[in-house]
């Protein structure tokens, strides 16, 4: 089991993964279920199950918690702290231990793409060959040759089915229903001028050289605070602002920023690497911002032009007190028209953000139709547990 610990910590090599399995002993259905219209492989069941168990290995390691209990020595497939939040067709939430999560997600992801390739097929979308080629790719970038699944019984022809399936069809689907494919328009294809509008409406472009002006004041039982600036720190910070503005409207935003960099760097003596207009710019959906100060002091400064905007505090409000600012920023704000590369490379990610939810509706109300039929023997006989070396 030491050697089960290390792998579900991503910690092995993938190579670790490729000895002592049961899978496709002799005698083993081909066919690991049916569906109405079509069937599946169980080498492809087996790439379900193994991209899956790739997956929640690899997402296992970011977990501090479970990370405590695999270093403990606990089971991960059989210790009671080591559960994975499912959440059920009817939006309820169950704990899981790892191999019916594991299994549970392959399912669901057979059934969500069976879906989808339905839909793929009702609307007449097909992969062009450079979206095929780049799965190929990212297929040998992730597992290299596939040869040695072949010891599970994954051959790469069902490899390379399952993983276009989990990681192509969903793009495939959404893109050629809302957006477009190959210069053809999907059949609810979002009109371009809804498209402008929301970019217009909603998409920033800017440079920013930022200030805090609070600062971490030691408390009488040793412990430390952030308290807001005395008026003199607070004007000391806006008056470097107010330099990097004047190097800002003379020479230019680049300037400003390298000034800066100089300023704050811990080495003095170090070399300062003139910062460009990629490294600066930063473009953002509001929507998607966290800060909503920020957003609004962005909205504050002028297309073109450059200010300091202080920001962060409160205001007086149902008897609570205002709160002074924390943070000043110089902002520069882009056009976000120029260049139009802008525009065009967004178009993907505001269709997701105007039309994803009523895809994923449509795709799971669907996927509550479809009926999976699984081989019983295939079940019993292949598992994610036998991805890994006892």
């Amino acid at each position: 089991m030491k050697n089960t610990i290390r792998i579900l910590c991503a910690v092995l090599a993938m190579a670790m993964l490729m000895t002592g399995c049961k899978i496709m002993l002799p005698g083993t259905p081909d066919v690991a279920a049916t569906y109405e219209g079509g069937q599946l492989t169980t080498g492809e069941y087996l790439a379900y199950l193994f991209l899956h168990f790739d997956d929640t290995v690899q997402n296992m390691q970011y977990d501090y918690t479970m990370y405590q209990y695999l270093q403990a020595g606990e089971d991960p497939w059989t210790s009671p702290n080591i559960r994975f939040p499912y959440t059920q067709a009817d939006g309820t939430e169950v704990k899981m231990d790892l191999e019916t999560y594991i299994r549970r997600q392959a399912e669901d992801s057979i059934k969500r793409n069976i879906v989808l390739e339905k839909m793929m097929k009702d609307n007449g979308i097909t992969a062009p060959a450079e979206e095929l080629k780049l799965a190929k790719e990212e297929i040998e970038n992730r597992y290299g040759s596939s040869s040695g699944l072949l010891d599970y019984g994954i051959g790469e022809e069902s490899l390379s089915n399952v993983f276009t399936d989990v990681y192509l069809n969903e793009y495939l689907a959404f893109m050629g229903t809302y957006g477009e494919l190959g210069g053809k328009k999907g059949p609810k294809a979002v009109a371009d001028a809804d498209i402008r509008k929301y970019f217009e409406t909603n998409y920033l472009s800017y440079k920013i050289i930022t200030v805090s002006l609070t600062k971490s004041e030691k408390q009488s039982d040793g412990t430390s605070k952030t308290v807001p600036m005395t008026e003199a720190e607070k004007n000391d910070e806006l008056k470097k602002l107010q330099g990097y503005l004047a190097i800002c409207n003379e020479k230019g935003f680049e300037a400003a920023m390298d000034s800066y960099k100089k300023d704050t760097a811990t080495d003095k003596d170090a070399k300062i690497e003139p910062s460009t207009d990629e490294q600066n710019r930063q473009n953002a959906d509001a929507t998607q911002m966290t800060d909503e100060a920020l957003v609004k002091a962005i909205r504050s400064v002028e297309v073109g032009k450059a200010k300091i905007v202080e920001y962060g505090g409160t205001e007086a409000k149902d008897g609570k007190e205002a709160t002074p600012n924390t943070t000043a920023s110089l902002i520069l704000r882009m056009d976000i028209n120029k260049p139009d590369t802008l525009y065009k490379d967004s178009v993907e990610s505001i269709l997701y953000e105007l039309k994803y939810e009523e895809f994923e509706k449509q795709v799971k109300d669907a996927m509550a139709k479809v009926v999976v039929t699984f081989n019983d023997d295939v079940l019993a006989q292949c598992g994610p547990k036998d991805f890994v070396e006892e």
